[in-house]
């Protein structure tokens, strides 16, 4: 999760944005409450949805993995194409590597 967050910090930091108020929905809830962990100083607000501000327990934490698992699956089927190349002309060359190693 503060793999994902630095690629917020930086997409924030490439559009020149000063503070953002950052709202997760399941998953992204973690990568916001790291986000707001690491860089405090960015953000104006945060907000959760679907998602808590504790741990999982077991069960929960074993159905991630499992839903990880599939999704890594998925892309790695030949039959999923990435996004055309145009739809990322505005993300610097950067957060595009990163978003790409985080998968």
């Amino acid at each position: 999760m503060e793999g994902i967050a630095t690629v917020v910090k930086e997409i924030i930091e490439a559009e020149e944005i000063e503070q953002a108020a950052i709202i997760g929905h399941s998953m992204g809830g973690y990568i916001a409450l790291a986000f707001a962990e690491k860089y405090p100083e960015l953000l104006a607000g945060l907000g959760l949805f679907h998602s808590t501000a504790t741990e999982d327990n077991d069960e929960k934490k074993q159905a991630g993995k499992k839903a990880l698992s599939l999704l890594k699956s998925m892309v790695r089927n030949p039959f999923l194409k990435p996004p055309h190349p145009k739809c990322l002309r505005r993300l610097p060359k950067l957060i595009i590597r990163s978003c790409m190693n985080t998968l």
